[in-house]
């Protein structure tokens, strides 16, 4: 990818070539969903994590360390009446 890393989940990179994409190259997650920092050092602040599938099956999350900002994505099964 023009000689910058790529990270995914075990998901994202099973489902990849179904897509017509490359697996990335790296696959940080630990087994309880969390990228660990030491596995992904360049993440800096972010706090990354696999819930389990949303509107996708290889959905994840992004937090920003120390403050209240929050990205998730569509959690909700596109299959949902509402957002509660």
């Amino acid at each position: 990818a023009a000689g910058i890393a790529t990270y995914a989940n075990a998901l994202s990179n099973q489902l990849a070539p179904q897509e017509g994409m490359v697996a990335a190259q790296h696959s940080p997650f630990a087994a309880n969903g969390w990228v660990e920092p030491a596995t992904a050092p360049n993440f800096g602040p972010l706090k990354v994590f696999y819930p389990g599938p949303g509107h996708t099956s290889d959905n994840i999350t992004v937090g920003i360390d120390g403050t209240d900002i929050a990205f998730g994505g569509c959690l909700k099964d596109s299959k949902a009446k509402s957002l509660v």
